[in-house]
């Protein structure tokens, strides 16, 4: 992971009732000892972050909650409706 930018952020807009979040998590763990910061939204707990967020609310009032997770690398929107893999979070860490 030495080539990943230093100080990044991953954001994933998430809806509380997607089962797989646990598969997300699984594999923020392997950044935690990293500088890269995490931050995971759920929709039913932390409604005021996707109102903040232009570009999700108005997918959200689109396309309604099935299109989370919504998935952000240092402010790029870079995936929607299922989560990165491992290979792709490491690509948009290193390119942004």
């Amino acid at each position: 992971m030495s080539k990943v930018v230093t100080n990044s952020e991953v954001t994933i807009f998430d809806n509380s009732s997607n089962s797989e979040n646990k598969k997300f998590n699984d594999l923020c763990n392997l950044f935690k000892d990293s500088e890269i910061k995490i931050n995971h939204y759920l929709y039913e707990k932390n409604i005021d972050k996707f109102k903040d967020n232009k570009d999700v609310w108005i997918l959200i009032s689109c396309a309604g909650r099935e299109m989370l997770p919504a998935t952000y690398v240092n402010n790029h929107l870079i995936k929607i409706e299922s989560y990165p893999s491992k290979k792709e979070l490491l690509y948009y860490l290193k390119k942004t």
